[in-house]
């Protein structure tokens, strides 16, 4: 680059004196001198002609380049890396920027020429811009297609139609009850001690298990007892008795049907064990709010085992039953059942059962309830001395 340098500064400084001798063989030329001057008279000199370089209007600049010669003229403008100076001989020169070495004033000073002064020129209007072309007609939406409906939500179910008890009674026996049999139960189970310290020790013991179902068909009821007691001589009680009886309504009718079975075994009877079997009708005599009383008669068959191991017709099968509600927490139950003998036409032969009591709901959240019971029973044909046997019990129960 210092090489290029050189050169085009040795290659202006040729073009100057090219010049300078081009003006002197010009001038003589054109102005001869018709009277030569005396021999060694020295020629008068003449100045030169204006140069023919177009007008320089701009700062003064003095520029040394990099080979040493230096230049006066006017500064024109700086293009990117090329400084553009107007001699008065050579016109504008493209002097590129590394090949100066100096400048006065610097070229950081006066980077451009200042703005000519005077009127400035008439600023030519720039052509019209062609008018835009006309706007197409923007098309009309289309309408969006109506979105499709929802489908409607599936109906609910209908409610389950009321269920309503036929009142015909074969078709009441044969009729599906409004819920499945395993269903609806309430169980209570109860349990009692007591015992006797001195002369002679006793102790008993009775459980009683029961379940009940009540639906707008059928009521059920299911019973299990056991009754243990014992001394210094021996056992004096071991009884279990099993009660289950369904009843069949008609709707508001208070009449009914009821079948019910029996199963016992008692160690101090002249059987081990007796099963019996009875059907019949019953009728609500009274029901409100408090107190219902319902009768009931039939017909049934009995079988003792290691007794009289024939079947036994019992005819005229009574029961009586009340239930009464003394107050939110307690009410009393009271019943009777008469097993009149088959074999006889009087009634010097029969069996009878008659309870009462009385059930406390002791705390409703737990479902505990406290119960005093008194049960009699009654056989002709017991032992002797074993005729009448009356139980009276305390039992506390738990229902779940």
């Amino acid at each position: 680059m210092a090489f290029r340098a050189r050169n085009i500064a040795g290659t202006i400084a040729l073009a100057i004196s090219l010049a300078a001798g081009t003006q002197r063989a010009v001038a003589q030329q054109t102005n001869p001198n018709p009277n030569p001057p005396a021999p060694n008279t020295p020629p008068t000199p003449t100045a030169p002609p204006p140069p023919n370089v177009p007008d320089a209007t701009g700062p003064s600049i003095v520029v040394t380049l990099t080979s040493g010669e230096v230049m006066k003229g006017v500064l024109m403008g700086v293009a990117g890396d090329v400084v553009i100076v107007r001699h008065p001989v050579l016109g504008d020169l493209k002097i590129p920027r590394m090949g100066i070495a100096s400048s006065e004033p610097p070229l950081s000073a006066v980077q451009s020429p200042p703005a000519q002064t005077g009127p400035a020129p008439e600023a030519v209007p720039a052509p019209l811009p062609p008018p835009p072309p006309p706007a197409e007609p923007k098309p009309e939406p289309k309408p969006e297609p109506a979105a499709a409906p929802a489908p409607p939500p599936p109906p609910p179910p209908p409610p389950p139609a009321e269920f309503v008890p036929p009142k015909n009674p074969l078709e009441a026996l044969f009729h599906k009850d409004e819920k499945p049999f395993l269903e609806g139960w309430t169980r209570n189970v109860e349990l009692g001690l007591n015992g006797t310290t001195g002369p002679v020790d006793a102790q008993n013991f009775r459980a009683i298990l029961t379940l009940n179902r009540s639906t707008k068909l059928q009521a059920t009821n299911a019973t299990f007892v056991y009754a243990y007691g014992e001394n210094n001589f021996g056992t004096t009680q071991d009884r279990f008795e099993m009660n289950a009886r369904n009843e069949w309504r008609f709707g508001d009718s208070p009449w009914t049907m009821w079948a019910s079975t029996r199963n016992e075994s008692d160690n101090l009877q002249r059987w081990d064990q007796r099963l019996s079997a009875a059907a019949g009708a019953g009728y609500r005599l009274y029901k409100d709010e408090d107190l219902t009383i319902t009768g009931r008669v039939g017909i049934g068959l009995a079988r003792e085992i290691n007794g009289e191991n024939a079947l036994l017709p019992e005819v005229g099968i009574g029961v009586f039953s009340l239930d009464y509600k003394i107050s939110p927490k307690a009410n009393l139950y009271a019943n009777s059942e008469f097993y009149p003998s088959g074999k006889h036409v009087d009634f010097d032969d029969f069996r009878a059962v008659n309870r009462f009591g009385i059930n406390w709901q002791v705390d409703p959240e737990l479902k505990m309830n406290l119960r005093l019971g008194v049960e009699h029973r009654h056989e002709s044909n017991a032992p002797a001395g074993r005729n009448n046997v009356v139980d009276y019990f305390l039992v506390l129960g738990f229902a779940f």
